[in-house]
C-alpha cells in the first residue's frame, strides 16, 4: 500500500529483485545489490539470494567488492585486477590456493612471507627460506631451487601459544595488539621487524607485550610467485 520510494532499503532491494525475476530471465546480473544495507539485513539477504538462485536455477553474475559475499554466494569466482582476470575457480580453491600475489592479498586476510625455495622435504612440501625462519608449504606448481616466492598463510592457520622457554620449533615473537571480533580473536605479533596476524577462537586472549611462539600448518600454507604474474 506504499510507493516504492517509501519502502525501507531491504524492501526496495526485494522489490527490485522481484521485478527482475518476474520476467524469468536466462541470465541475471546483480551489481553490488547489498552494499547499502546494514550488516544484519545484508546477512539475511545473502541467504535469501542464495536460496532463490538454487530454487530458480538462473545463472547469476554477481559483482561485489565484499569477499565474504563472493565466497558465500558463488559456485565460481573470478577475481579481477585492472580489468584483467587474475584467477577463476571454485571459492574454496581461490581462498586456499591463490594463483597470484594480488589474489592472495585481496581475497580475505593473508600473511605474505617472501623467501627463496631451498628444495623439497620429500613429502610434497617445498621448503622456503625466509628472513624469519624456514617455512614448509604445499606447492601446486613446479618451483626450481633458488626461485623467489611468497608463502601465503591465512591468519586462522597459525597457532599462537605463550612462549615457555626452550627451543621446540616455531617462530618467536611478541604480541603487539589484540582485537575481539565476537566469534574470533585477532592478535598481531611482532616477529623481528615485521608483524604477523593470527586469528583464533574467541577464548582467552594474550596480553600485548607477552612473548609467544607461532606454529604454522604446512598443509595450509601455499606458494605464489613473488611478482604479480599468474602462476603456471
Amino acid at each position: 500500500g506504499r510507493p516504492s520510494t517509501a519502502l525501507s532499503g531491504g524492501q526496495q532491494q526485494r522489490l527490485a529483485l522481484a521485478r527482475a525475476l518476474v520476467t524469468e530471465p536466462r541470465l541475471l546480473l546483480l551489481d553490488e545489490p547489498l552494499s547499502s544495507l546494514d550488516l544484519q539485513l545484508r546477512e539475511e539477504m545473502r541467504l535469501e539470494l542464495k536460496q532463490l538462485q538454487r530454487e530458480l536455477r538462473i545463472t547469476t553474475v554477481y559483482v561485489t567488492h565484499d569477499q565474504l559475499e563472493a565466497l558465500a554466494l558463488s559456485n565460481t569466482i573470478g577475481v579481477m585486477n585492472a580489468g584483467r582476470l587474475e584467477q577463476v575457480g571454485r571459492p574454496r580453491d581461490v581462498y586456499h590456493r591463490p594463483a597470484t600475489r594480488f589474489v592472495a592479498g585481496f581475497v580475505g586476510a593473508s600473511n605474505l612471507f617472501e623467501g627463496i625455495v631451498e628444495g623439497s622435504d620429500g613429502d610434497g612440501l617445498v621448503v622456503v627460506r625466509t628472513s624469519r625462519g624456514p617455512l614448509r608449504a604445499r606447492a601446486h606448481a613446479e618451483r626450481p631451487v633458488g626461485a623467489r616466492v611468497l608463502v601465503v598463510v591465512r591468519p586462522e592457520h597459525i597457532a599462537l601459544e605463550a612462549q615457555e622457554g626452550g627451543d621446540d620449533g616455531g617462530w618467536r615473537g611478541t604480541v603487539v595488539t589484540r582485537a575481539f571480533l565476537g566469534s574470533a580473536m585477532d592478535h598481531v605479533v611482532a616477529v623481528g621487524d615485521s608483524e604477523v596476524r593470527v586469528r583464533g577462537a574467541a577464548g582467552p586472549s594474550i596480553r600485548p607485550g607477552t612473548a609467544v611462539r607461532l606454529r604454522f600448518s604446512s598443509e595450509s600454507c601455499s606458494i605464489v610467485d613473488a611478482d604479480d604474474e599468474p602462476a603456471d
